[in-house]
């Protein structure tokens, strides 16, 4: 899917319109940020006619990322959560961004697990075949575990459903949360 700068500022906009409409107003703040490292799982194999079920990754990228916790909205355990990646390809660098919500579901002795969804853009740049803009579906599984007063570490699992395979990747993480620690 192919879009073209405008139209990405057209939808950018939606989207804050969107959660400044929904949002109360104190939920329209920092509750924490965080730092990450990881490494991003794709396929270029795509399954044709006669595939068969199943798959393998067969590339691997690094991935270095920030997020920012806006908050709590609606209720105490559901968090509006944007962030950035950066992924390092060959020729290809692709810059994420991505507005998600989180649902923190469990909570035990300073850890706090969260599952969420929301979309994202992908922009592609390459010195080949120029820019290309994606945009996917992401699926987040974590946790949160508290180092200490303030801080916390975590670990991350993320889908990115693109409309085609070779655009679409599992992401693993792990960083260091600081602020709203659980």
């Amino acid at each position: 899917m192919y879009l073209n700068f405008l139209k990405l500022r057209w939808i950018l906009g939606g989207l804050l319109a969107l959660f400044l409409a929904v949002a109360p107003a104190d939920a329209v703040g920092i509750d924490g940020m965080g730092l990450k490292v990881g490494m991003d799982l794709g396929r270029q194999q795509t399954l044709g006619f006669g595939g068969t079920v199943g798959g393998e990754f067969d590339q691997v990228w690094l991935a270095l990322g920030a997020y920012t916790d806006l908050g709590s909205a609606f209720s105490e355990r559901f968090h509006w959560v944007s962030g950035v990646d950066l992924v390092l390809k060959d020729q290809v660098q692709i810059y994420s961004v991505s507005w998600e919500g989180w649902y923190f579901f469990g909570h035990a002795e300073g850890t706090r697990w969260y599952a969420g969804a929301g979309p994202g853009i992908h922009i592609l740049q390459s010195n080949e075949t120029g820019r290309d803009v994606k945009v996917t579906v992401n699926v987040p599984l974590g946790f949160q575990k508290r180092m200490g007063k303030g801080a916390s570490w975590f670990g991350e699992m993320k889908i990115m459903i693109a409309d085609d395979e070779a655009d679409s990747s599992l992401r693993f993480s792990l960083g260091v949360n600081f602020g709203g620690s659980p």
